[in-house]
């Protein structure tokens, strides 16, 4: 995958690093912390590049379904092949509607990210201190 993609050596760190920890998680019996990545960079610098290989790499391995790509705009989202974080999350949707029994919302956030193991935020800088609160609670529920 690498190779196809010509990724640079910052590229491939980062992509081998989300490989690996991904890989480290099929072992039986061993609890890990969530792993976690923050690839930044201005526009152009080749994120998406790392995305799109992640893609083809979790498809040869029939785990793409893990994979949630989201970013904050619908136009971002798009961009790459992803919805919206506060759709995908359920930012919007308040939290004592999500914890009533049988909540609805709360059964389609869980549908949504039942299979999810890597969740992907783009453009994660348009974000502010309460939507990673909102993000954090949703995701634990």
């Amino acid at each position: 995958v690498i190779d196809k993609f010509t990724l640079n050596k910052k590229q491939r760190l980062a992509f081998l690093l989300k490989v690996n920890a991904r890989m480290e998680h099929i072992a039986p019996n061993v609890e890990r912390p969530p792993f976690r990545l923050i690839i930044g960079g201005p526009g152009g610098t080749g994120k998406s590049h790392i995305y799109d290989a992640l893609k083809v790499f979790y498809s040869e391995v029939d785990l793409l379904p893990e994979l949630n790509f989201t970013a904050p705009t619908g136009v971002s989202a798009s961009n790459i092949h992803g919805s919206t974080v506060h759709h995908e999350l359920s930012l919007r949707t308040s939290y004592k509607v999500l914890i009533k029994n049988n909540s609805a919302p709360l059964q389609a956030l869980v549908d949504r990210l039942e299979s999810t193991r890597t969740l992907i935020i783009d453009e994660f800088f348009f974000l502010g201190c309460a939507d990673f609160e909102k993000i954090s609670r949703n995701i634990n529920l």
